[in-house]
């Protein structure tokens, strides 16, 4: 896609990494009264996209909190007898049915 497109997509990180990509092509070509202005846009362009990235990502709180979450779930699961294959015995299985 074009810049324009990626600007009309209305997803600003791809327009933002367009236009990146635009002005680092113009650049060798620009004419040196231009360079310090392409130069301070691209470097400012370059900062919104990593900010728009980082927040994007998951972080690592984010990730180890999911993982604890789903840890306590199976192990509430295996507690409590459930999802468990028939006849199976659990933790939380009647103690009495084992009895002759």
């Amino acid at each position: 896609m074009n810049v324009v497109d990626e600007i009309s997509s209305g997803n600003r990180l791809r327009a933002l990494i367009a236009l990146r990509d635009e002005l680092a092509r113009r650049l060798p070509d620009a004419p040196s009264r231009e360079l310090p202005v392409i130069a301070r846009r691209l470097q400012s362009l370059l900062e919104e996209i990593e900010k728009l990235s980082v927040s994007s990502e998951k972080s690592f709180v984010d990730v180890m909190r999911e993982r604890r979450d789903e840890r306590r779930a199976a192990a509430y699961a295996a507690f409590h007898g459930e999802n468990t294959q028939e006849g199976e015995m659990t933790l939380g299985s009647n103690q009495d049915s084992l009895l002759p």
